[in-house]
């Protein structure tokens, strides 16, 4: 395989990479070969295949950076096709058109589509974060931990107890994003705990 890095052997390539490949591959192999003359080579090309392809979680095994690149890979590889598969990847549902996703979610003990999808640009501007949250159904999508630290936090606000609020800020601010905007709303809750002060570290 040719790289901006150099010549590198199909062997030395991630399992993911490899995946991928296979599918690639495989689907130009089964639509070329399928249709083919002896003489003459393909009598369909892989571009001009107007059929349907189904794939069963396309995406699995892949880095997250890959996960998306394979569906927008699929899409120019089968551009007359239609491609039908599932995914239980956030980046994919991403970056697809919302005519091409449908998100299905239970209610009620039925199977329906989730309408918060239907709009005019998808989920291209959405966070990975809101897509598990509202089109994946993932109830929480932080962990214990924090969960713990921010009910304490929010313990000692209403007790006015501020050694118990800074002893939970401590703790978020060593788990939290460097990025994060709840440092600084939780800086901005802290004021007036306790003696009045601005309690800031």
């Amino acid at each position: 395989i040719q790289t901006p890095l150099g010549e590198i052997e199909l062997e030395q390539l991630s399992s993911g990479y490899i995946a991928m490949l296979i599918v690639l591959l495989g689907i130009i192999k089964d639509i070329e070969y399928r249709y083919k003359d002896s003489q003459n080579g393909p009598l369909v090309k892989v571009e001009e295949f107007s059929g349907v392809v189904v794939i069963d979680e396309m995406d699995v095994h892949l880095h997250p950076t890959m996960q998306a690149q394979m569906y927008l890979a699929l899409k120019k590889l089968l551009p007359n096709a239609q491609v039908i598969t599932s995914t239980h990847s956030p980046h994919v549902i991403q970056v697809a058109k919302p005519s091409e996703i449908i998100p299905l979610v239970r209610k009620d003990g039925k199977v329906c589509v989730n309408p918060l999808v239907n709009r005019e640009y998808g989920c291209q501007g959405w966070t990975v974060e809101e897509i598990l949250a509202d089109v994946m159904n993932l109830q929480e999508t932080r962990t214990q931990v924090y969960l713990d630290q921010i009910k304490l936090f929010k313990e000692g606000l209403d007790q006015d107890n501020i050694e118990k609020v800074k002893s939970a800020y401590q703790k978020l601010d060593k788990m939290l994003h460097k990025d994060s905007y709840m440092r600084e709303v939780l800086k901005i809750q802290m004021i007036g705990v306790g003696d009045g002060q601005n309690q800031e570290n």
